[in-house]
């Protein structure tokens, strides 16, 4: 969530996708306090996750994340804890 607050307003988004229903994935949000940062989909089938999944880990290991740049191409991607400095740097190489 720091880096949504300092990255944001140069275009930095989040956006998570779930292979869990909306009313679960925003009440985990909720729990944590981290509703209000991201644009949340609801990914039934996971047809989205299986795309990323397939390319780039392997296998179904979540959580997974993804740096994505303006042209849709993955930059980044880190399986599991995200270590925030590293993930600033790439971010402002981005921007």
């Amino acid at each position: 969530m720091n880096l949504y607050g300092d990255y944001s307003a140069q275009g930095f988004s989040l956006i998570t996708a779930w292979p869990v229903t909306l009313e679960q994935m925003q009440t985990w949000l909720n729990s944590k306090g981290y509703a209000e940062y991201t644009e949340n989909y609801y990914d039934a089938d996971s047809e989205i996750l299986g795309i990323y999944v397939d390319e780039f880990t392997g296998d179904e290991t979540i959580p997974t994340s993804y740096l994505i740049d303006r042209d849709g191409n993955v930059r980044h991607w880190e399986i599991g804890e995200i270590n925030e400095a590293e993930w600033a740097g790439l971010i402002e190489e981005l921007l």
